[in-house]
């Protein structure tokens, strides 16, 4: 019987082991897919930045052409529509690219928030779980302390019956000891032989 129990509490130990495996193993999970998520994040905002310098760096071109074009109005007049429409052509792709990656930049934002709220779950029922450990490892202790001290009680009880018993037995074999004793001397005395000459 005593082996039956043993066994359940060591398949409980064992499912309850597997969970912590389970929640630390998601637990990992979610710090990488967090740390690979910031990168990412990290990289938009660089190709964000490369973006907007590009524009501005464009811009300075332009302006540059503008005044170039200005001192020569007469003879580069389809030059300057060209230059404009690919000045407003750019202008367009460069807003649209622009608007594309702030629109990622906002979901990852939003995929990372999820992430990190996933995370302080999964700490906030790690520890939870850490917690009940260390109870049932308490109780566990104070269960096994309280047995610790009835079997004790219990071998003190049989030891102190024992000697008891032992006594009222010595005083017995005492009796038939001396009873014994007499009766050899006298069966010596009778042969005519000294009992303390023996």
């Amino acid at each position: 019987m005593s082996t039956q129990k043993k066994s359940t509490k060591t398949s409980k130990k064992t499912k309850k082991k597997d969970g912590i495996l389970e929640k630390d193993e998601k637990f990992r999970k979610s710090l990488v897919e967090l740390n690979a998520m910031k990168d990412y994040i990290a990289q938009r905002d660089l190709m964000l930045m490369e973006s907007l310098a590009a524009g501005e760096e464009r811009n300075k071109e332009l302006d540059l052409l503008k005044i170039d074009f200005e001192s020569q109005k007469g003879d580069y007049r389809s030059i300057r529509a060209d230059m404009t429409r690919q000045y407003k052509t750019m202008e367009s792709e460069m807003n649209a690219r622009i608007r594309i990656l702030e629109t990622e930049l906002t979901s990852c934002r939003i995929k990372l928030s999820d992430k990190e709220s996933e995370l302080l779950k999964a700490q906030k029922e790690a520890k939870l779980l850490m917690n009940q450990k260390q109870e049932e490892i308490v109780l566990f202790q104070r269960k096994n302390n309280a047995m610790e001290n009835s079997y004790q009680d219990i071998l003190h009880g049989a030891l102190d019956n024992l000697v008891f018993k032992m006594e009222k037995l010595k005083d017995r074999w005492e009796k038939q000891a001396k009873v014994i004793q007499a009766r050899n001397k006298k069966k010596l005395l009778e042969f005519g032989l000294n009992p303390l000459d023996l």
